[in-house]
């Protein structure tokens, strides 16, 4: 089942300036609403983006070089697909 509710869908990017990594969220064609860029390393900003392993996680397109990973969808059974599951069609998801 495909959600109607929209997930954010994160980026976690390179800043060329400092080289740090960072993460960022937003919506289909809106502007990013959260930009964190103070990770060293880019494991940490993915631990930072996905605590609980919880996004599929994709290579971006290769227009913005500083994209390294994209997520636009949950892991089915994780918490947040169940959550968006339940916002989608306001019942529960248990069977």
């Amino acid at each position: 089942m495909q959600s109607v509710y929209p997930v954010p869908i994160a980026t976690i990017f390179q800043c060329p300036a400092t080289d740090w990594f960072g993460v960022s969220y937003h919506f289909e064609g809106c502007q990013p609403h959260y930009v964190l860029d103070t990770h060293l390393m880019l494991d940490d900003a993915l631990r930072a983006a996905d605590p609980h392993n919880e996004r599929i996680w994709e290579d971006p397109s290769d227009a913005d070089e500083s994209k390294l990973l994209v997520s636009r969808h949950f892991v089915n059974g994780s918490v947040e697909w169940r959550l968006h599951r339940m916002r989608a069609t306001g019942r529960s998801t248990k069977s």
